[in-house]
């Protein structure tokens, strides 16, 4: 091989591995004809068809089950070459008889190979089946690939560069406990029957802003519906209870926006059946449609801004299922729901200043993501029917590509809460859940319940405290020559700004000997050194003090270090600069008297006094009976065998 064909042959496996080409592999493929057909039919080649194809899917039971086979137990990506004509269309996939999941089908008038996600499959002969939930559709092939694992590379920085300490410390924590734990969530209107069946309180609590709205359909009025809004104080009620969680509660929020004009009173508006609003015009600067939009966004920015006072970071997350197209923000296309989208962005954070938000997407087609630069959290809301606790590995995975795993993915609403074990061996360890309304309880049972919120993979108010804390993996002081090394290693750190070690010289009364900035947010581990270099004669102790954000210490225990008789003695002012406080610290100079005397920079005496060292060592304060002025002076210590003087600075004001 010459070396331009060297060249070539790297460049092309440089671009597969880039694309993700080369990292999976056709396994089989299956024609959909040669399967069982129940309810559905064969047509012949049409098109772009690979062959033959099964049409159909009518009636409720209407499927098609292939067979295929596999060389090992393992995740496998299923394709599915499809046509759907008339609007997306969303069916249920089987592997093996067990539900995988809801797939939705985007709108083609041609035959298009889809990922529909990851299927389980054992070695040897497994089944798929295709089953009708929602609509006419065509199916052809059935394609299997090997399936890489899921690396995520998430992005550690809010898209919004203003955004506030507050929600910057829940994004940290979000992305500290996503792959290892799932953070518990319910409606608000569930969460203490939730809280009652579980035993345990969900972590995360989601208030509508629904009733906000301008032209709100459902205002009580002289007897009967009309447009308005009604102040429902959820505003007010999510600040009471964050704060009322010790502000460990995560506060979301979803916005079932109500037609911003056309409708009729006493109708949910915001589905698309009942309005004639037309997104696609509510995008173009200056129309009315558009004004009404922004009449909206505007009112529910001044509910947020409330929050955004009382220092609570929301996981806000407007425009869900838009690609679902039953929202009248989706019913015209993805590209009007994106531009609202952005329309919404560039009004709530430039415009009204809020900077208390976490973006959350939550409609899982691919066209219709507005990226990777406008989105914090891609969700996905899960109806898989009741008492069916799948954990929908095939939309986390596909997820995951959407976003080239640069995000965190959760699952925003649900029905059935996932199995959590399952969930753990499936790798589809969603960020939360968020049950919704009464099918918290209708499509879950007692058991389950339970068995989600006893699991220690599952985040509760209980269990949170344990997560929201700096994992200390060891903590060491030891004497080097004639100096004392303090060190320590995290296993992984949450919000943590700086560590202190204080030294002591009698167990008792501690002062800050050095201070050192945190890494903030980790899951890897890290170490840090600090010295001591004029440790006292005897023993030293050494405590380890760990500052969140939130300026909250821990004391992660005293270490003790003995130079006995290696030490000569020494004094230094403390603290310098000071003000009614000046004191000395003294080393190694045990069971004697000193005499402190405090000159004028022109050195004459301001102040004198003598004392005794119980011990020979510690922290001395002055006896200062009179106010010094500001300014600089000479302190002098007298002793048997010690003299010093030392420049101190006091700031008595």
């Amino acid at each position: 091989m010459n070396i331009m064909k060297k060249i070539l042959f790297f460049l092309i496996f440089l671009l597969l591995l880039l694309t993700g080409l080369y990292s999976q592999t056709l396994v089989t493929s299956v024609e959909a004809e040669t399967g069982v057909l129940t309810g559905v039919t064969i047509a012949p080649q049409s098109d772009n068809s690979s062959g033959p194809f099964v049409t159909g899917f009518f009636a409720n039971g209407d499927k098609v089950t292939v067979s295929v086979t596999v060389p090992a137990k393992a995740n496998y990506k299923l394709n599915i070459r499809y046509r759907s004509s008339f609007g997306p269309k969303a069916q249920d996939v089987y592997a093996n008889g067990v539900f995988v999941g809801n797939v939705t089908f985007p709108q083609s008038a041609n035959f298009v190979e889809f990922n529909a996600g990851t299927v389980a499959l054992n070695a040897g002969v497994n089944t798929i089946a295709v089953q009708k939930s929602w609509g006419y559709m065509d199916v052809d092939k059935f394609s299997i690939y090997t399936m890489p694992e899921n690396v995520f590379n998430v992005t550690t920085s809010l898209i919004d560069a203003q955004a506030n300490a507050s929600v910057k410390k829940l994004y940290a924590f979000l992305l500290s406990q996503f792959g290892k734990k799932i953070i518990s969530g319910c409606t608000d209107d569930e969460y203490n029957i939730l809280k009652t069946a579980a035993g345990k309180s969900p972590l995360l609590r989601a208030w509508d802003f629904a009733s906000y709205a301008p032209m709100y359909p459902w205002k009580w009025e002289n007897g009967g519906h009309v447009f308005g809004p009604v102040d429902n104080h959820d505003a007010e009620n999510a600040i009471n209870w964050y704060n009322a969680t010790g502000q460990k509660g995560i506060v979301a929020l979803h916005w079932h926006w109500g037609s911003p004009s056309g409708g009729i009173a006493g109708t949910n508006t915001f589905y698309t059946k009942f309005t004639t609003f037309d997104v696609s015009q509510a995008v173009i600067t200056g129309t009315q449609q558009n004004k009404d939009v922004i009449r909206d966004i505007d009112a529910i920015a001044l509910q947020l801004k409330k929050l955004s006072d009382a220092g609570v970071p929301v996981l806000w997350r407007p425009l869900h299922e838009a690609g679902g197209a039953w929202f009248w923000w989706g019913a015209k296309g993805s590209a009007p729901a994106k531009a609202l989208w952005d329309i919404m962005y560039d009004r709530l954070t430039n415009y009204h200043n809020l900077h208390n938000l976490i973006w959350v997407w939550s409609s899982p087609e691919a066209d219709w993501y507005p990226g990777n630069a406008k989105v914090d959290i891609m969700g996905y809301d899960s109806y898989p029917g009741d008492f069916n606790y799948t954990t929908q590995k095939n939309v986390f995975d596909n997820l995951f590509t959407i976003t080239n795993g640069e995000k965190l993915i959760a699952m925003s609403e649900n029905g059935p809460i996932p199995d959590i074990n399952n969930a753990i061996n499936d790798k589809a360890l969603w960020s939360y859940f968020m049950t919704w309304s009464d099918l918290t309880i209708k499509q879950n049972t007692p058991q389950h319940l339970l068995d989600i919120f006893a699991n220690d993979k599952v985040l509760t108010l209980e269990n949170v405290s344990a997560a929201l804390t700096v994992k200390l993996a060891s903590f060491n002081a030891k004497s080097e020559g004639a100096v004392a090394k303090i060190e320590w290693t995290t296993a992984s750190e949450l919000n943590s700004a700086r560590f202190e070690i204080e030294r002591s010289s009698d167990g008792t009364n501690f002062y800050s000997l050095v201070t050192l900035r945190g890494i903030g947010s980790t899951q890897l581990s890290h170490q840090y050194f600090a010295y001591d270099k004029n440790p006292s004669d005897g023993v030293n102790y050494y405590q380890l003090n760990q500052y969140d954000l939130d300026g909250r210490r821990t004391s992660e225990g005293i270490r003790t270090v003995n130079f006995d008789g290696l030490k000569t003695p020494s004094v230094r002012a403390y603290p310098n600069p000071a003000q009614s406080n000046l004191g000395i610290l003294l080393s190694n100079y045990k069971g004697k008297k000193v005499t402190l005397v405090v000159n004028d920079m022109a050195g004459k005496m301001i102040h004198r006094e003598e004392i005794t060292t119980a011990n020979g060592q510690g922290y001395y304060k002055l006896n200062l009976t009179s106010p010094i002025a500001n300014g600089q002076y000479v302190l002098q210590v007298k002793g048997e065998a010690l003299i010093q003087s030392i420049k101190v600075l006091l700031t008595q004001q």
